[in-house]
C-alpha cells in the first residue's frame, strides 16, 4: 500500500521574533550607555573632591606653619609681640581697614606677585600640588592688653583652578 503523505503548505512568517529582539537590544544599548555616562560623571565628582581635599589640607598646613611663625616672633618683657607689621617683613602685613575682611579682596589677592606680604613654604614634591601654600599674618588692632593677628592662608590643588582660602584669628595676651 502506497500512503501519500501530504505536506502541509509552510506557514506565513510575520518576523515577531526579530522586532522583538532588536528593541531589547535597543533598550540594553540605552541602559549601557547610561551606565557609562553615570560612571564617568561620578569618576570626575570623586577627582574634583580630591583635589579640593588636597586644597584645603594645603591651607591647613599654611595655618600651621603661621601659628609656628607667630609663636616665634621676637617678645618683649610682657610677652607682647614686638615685628613692626609695616610690610617690611617677609610674610606680615599691616591691618588695612579699607579691607577688613572682604572675601572679595582675598579673593582677587595678587598672591604670585606679593613677595613683600606673603610667606611660603615647601611641601612634599610628591603631593602633586601646582603651588606651594602661602599665607598672610595681618596685625589687627589690639583689645585690651590682647594683640589680635588674623593669618590668611591659600591652597591650591592639583589643579591651579583648586583654591582653598582661609582665615583664622590669633590672640596673644
Amino acid at each position: 500500500m502506497n500512503r501519500i503523505q501530504m505536506i502541509a503548505p509552510p506557514s506565513r512568517q510575520r518576523g515577531v521574533t526579530l522586532i522583538v529582539a532588536l528593541i531589547f537590544l535597543a533598550i540594553l544599548m540605552l541602559l549601557g550607555v547610561t551606565v557609562a555616562q553615570t560612571s564617568s560623571m561620578q569618576e570626575r565628582m570623586a577627582g574634583n573632591t580630591r583635589d579640593r581635599d588636597l586644597a584645603l589640607q594645603m591651607a591647613e598646613a599654611a595655618l600651621m606653619d603661621a601659628d609656628r611663625a607667630l609663636r616665634a616672633l621676637p617678645k618683649d618683657g610682657s610677652g607682647n609681640i614686638t615685628t613692626a607689621f609695616d610690610g617690611s617683613t617677609t610674610g606680615y602685613v599691616a591691618y588695612d581697614p579699607s579691607h577688613g575682611s572682604n572675601a572679595g579682596y582675598w579673593n582677587g589677592y595678587d598672591w604670585a606677585n606679593a613677595s613683600q606680604s606673603v610667606t611660603s613654604f615647601t611641601i612634599d614634591p610628591d603631593t602633586h600640588i601646582t603651588e606651594q601654600p602661602r599665607y598672610v599674618i595681618e596685625k589687627l588692632p589690639d583689645a585690651a592688653t590682647t594683640q589680635r593677628f588674623r593669618v590668611t592662608a591659600r591652597g591650591v590643588g592639583s589643579s591651579a583652578n583648586t583654591v582653598v582660602i582661609l582665615q583664622a584669628g590669633y590672640e596673644n595676651n
